[in-house]
């Protein structure tokens, strides 16, 4: 199921809905006609092959049918028809890099696009422009595009164009297998073994997304070698002084990188040159692990810095967050985060459209404070939408166990008796409520300002509030089915 941007910003409100929404209401929020919400929503359900994925019930509006979504967006079937001008380029300039320095023909690489020599063109241009970004050249000769350039950079430009597209958009490291079809069982085991050793060697755990990052790394590697495509250049082999420092700072890596990068060499029956060592301890000091490891008193100084700064500059709204623990979580993602801006590693969050339909103003706030740090410590480069959608869910996460309880207000006609009984059952059946006070209605009536911050109140006699506070009203005993209407005001006001 292919949608375009108005669809999914349709899909997205409806997911945030407990109920049916007008197509009326649709087309205030999204700023369109209730016509093109019609159209929308039959385009949507017209391509889903399950059913229909907006349900729609005359009088009462639309509702996303959650499972069927996810059962459509899961199981779309890829087509090049439905690509996109910059998916298209991507996995172009893609197959171009995996065969650096070597040509392939134009004709052959557009085959399956049917678009105009126009586009081609264009494509053409605009690919360009992004190879030498990666200090890269594109080469365009008699039909035959070829890209050239030093290794390093070929290999920043693979994983960064992997990343620009869906193909590290991925959950595990077998739905990232999946999109490469030319990637044999044997190397699929291969590949998986040496992440286990790694695993093993360190005594740690490599969660996600590091741990599809390190086995794209390792079959980019393996490809380009297998198929000869790496040049020998003594220079690019030859390690630096910064990069001598890095690995003789982390022994235990460059030992474990030695012995997985010899084990490749063996499988692919040649030697590879050391710097590959290099490049994978680059990856393995970039990613977070399950526990905290040694790092240099310079590398913390920063880390710290840039902990304080985000959560000194984070709006919590008033909220008593437990800034110790968020400190101590959000030090162990910065970092390696501050090793991968150092290597020009990039990771791929897969959940950044939810965390911005579910967290906006959250992913705003720390949007613009990474933008903000970037320049204030002089960071080797810019902190990209990804790890801020990353950096974000700490702070999400601290967020939720910090809302604020809910004020109740327990009146019955005289005060006493029945209501002190409810309030004894209502702090039973929910403990995390804040029973604020009991009172008659008269005394409510005659101190109504006094409860102005009460978000419920629990009665047993009719009252209209003066300030429009919600009122559940309940039998004197609070019976199931008074807990019942009790539940489903909380969970419509959580939501």
């Amino acid at each position: 199921m292919q949608l375009n941007d108005q669809q999914q910003a349709l899909i997205d409100i409806l997911m945030r809905q407990n109920d049916y929404i007008t197509a009326h209401k649709l087309s205030e929020v999204t700023n369109t006609s209730t016509k093109t919400i019609y159209r929308n929503v039959r385009s949507i359900n017209d391509s889903s092959e399950s059913g229909d994925v907006i349900e729609a019930v005359r009088g009462r509006g639309y509702r996303l049918n959650y499972d069927r979504y996810i059962y459509e967006r899961n199981t779309s079937v890829d087509n090049t028809l439905d690509y996109s001008p910059i998916e298209r380029r991507n996995r172009i300039l893609l197959e171009l890099l995996f065969n650096a320095p070597f040509d392939l023909n134009v004709d052959r690489l557009y085959e399956h696009y049917y678009v105009s020599e126009t586009v081609i063109e264009n494509d053409i241009s605009l690919m360009n422009k992004l190879a030498l970004s990666f200090g890269l050249v594109l080469k365009h000769r008699y039909r035959r595009l070829s890209i050239t350039g030093p290794e390093p950079n070929i290999r920043q430009a693979i994983r960064n164009t992997i990343n620009k597209g869906d193909l590290m958009d991925k959950e595990s490291i077998d739905d990232f297998i999946d999109d490469f079809h030319e990637l044999s069982s044997f190397d699929e085991r291969f590949l998986i073994a040496q992440l286990e050793y790694l695993e093993r060697s360190l005594k740690l755990t490599i969660p996600y997304p590091y741990n599809i990052n390190i086995f794209s790394h390792l079959y980019i590697l393996m490809s380009r070698f297998r198929e000869g495509k790496v040049v020998d250049d003594p220079e690019q082999n030859r390690l630096t002084a910064d990069q001598k420092a890095l690995t003789e700072r982390n022994p235990k890596f460059a030992e474990v990188a030695r012995e997985i990068i010899g084990k490749i060499g063996r499988y692919l029956n040649t030697t590879l040159p050391a710097i590959e060592d290099f490049y994978l301890l680059q990856y393995m000091v970039s990613m977070r692990y399950d526990r905290e490891l040694p790092s240099t008193n310079h590398e913390d100084r920063l880390v710290d810095q840039l902990v304080v700064f985000y959560v000194d500059g984070f709006d919590f709204n008033g909220r008593a967050v437990d800034r110790t623990a968020l400190v101590a979580d959000l030090r162990n993602h910065i970092k390696p985060m501050v090793n991968r801006l150092k290597n020009g590693i990039s990771v791929a969050n897969h959940l950044l459209k939810e965390i911005g339909s579910e967290y906006p103003d959250e992913l705003a706030q720390v949007k613009q404070l990474s933008s903000e740090a970037q320049t204030k410590f002089a960071l080797p480069a810019a902190i990209s939408a990804d790890e801020s959608g990353f950096i974000t869910l700490y702070f999400a996460k601290y967020l939720e166990q910090a809302k604020p309880a809910k004020r109740i207000l327990i009146m019955c006609a005289s005060g006493v008796g029945t209501s002190q009984l409810i309030r004894v059952k209502v702090q039973k059946a929910f403990p995390d409520l804040d029973v604020v006070a009991v009172v008659s209605k008269d005394g409510y009536l005659k101190h109504a300002a006094d409860y102005g911050h009460v978000d419920l109140i629990i009665t047993t006699v009719n009252v209209t509030p003066a300030d429009n506070t919600s009122v559940v009203m309940v039998s004197a005993m609070f019976t199931k089915a008074d807990r019942d209407q009790v539940a489903n005001w909380i969970e419509r006001r959580d939501s």
